[in-house]
């Protein structure tokens, strides 16, 4: 299986991946019969709330603004980690999860069975019920902006690892992986 990169590349080479010819409905330089030429003001590159163009526009890759929701407590602890290794929330998570890539099945599958509803007896002791789990915490959502390629490689890890969502995937890696770091932190 070839990596994005190197499948970015092979298209950079190939002339029926480049750029359309100019004038052409693809962005090229000479207006169409018909049409206008766009203002200079309408060709500045677009930039962030900050007035900062992204790494990855820079490059040319494609960025992605998604969320994933966590419990407050595994969200606290990634920040924590996140302002403790100066990086970003999106390198911590990306970190946690390529760590954690083997053990996902089993991880995602214990939180799911954490989530699964039970049976238990009715109150009036002759039936029985389903049981809700009560969330023992809050969940947050947390923005992400990242390469969109890496949100298609989460997503191929969610189906890999037979989670229902990318949250449910990346709560399970990040409690997996932020578990051991915790217990390091508080022994010190």
């Amino acid at each position: 299986m070839e990596s994005t990169e190197q499948q970015m590349e092979q298209r950079a080479g190939d002339p029926a991946q480049q750029g359309a010819p100019a004038g052409s409905l693809d962005g090229g330089d000479v207006p169409l019969p018909g049409f206008p030429a766009a203002p200079a003001s309408a060709k500045a590159t677009p930039k962030t709330k900050r007035g900062i163009e992204s790494r990855g526009k820079k490059s040319g890759m494609p960025i992605s603004a998604t969320s994933v929701s966590v419990p407050a407590s595994i969200a606290a602890a990634w920040k924590d980690r996140a302002r403790r290794d100066g990086a970003n929330h999106v390198d911590v998570m990306l970190t946690a999860v390529a760590q954690q890539r083997a053990l996902l099945p089993d991880l995602v599958r214990e939180h799911q069975r954490q989530q699964r509803p039970s049976v238990g007896p009715s109150p009036d002791g002759v039936f029985v019920q389903r049981v809700e789990p009560k969330p023992e915490e809050p969940f947050v959502a947390v923005p992400l902006r990242m390469l969109s390629a890496n949100v298609d490689i989460l997503d191929g890890l969610v189906h890999e690892a037979g989670a229902n969502s990318r949250s449910a995937l990346v709560t399970a890696a990040l409690a997996s992986w932020l578990r051991p770091q915790a217990a390091d932190s508080r022994a010190s």
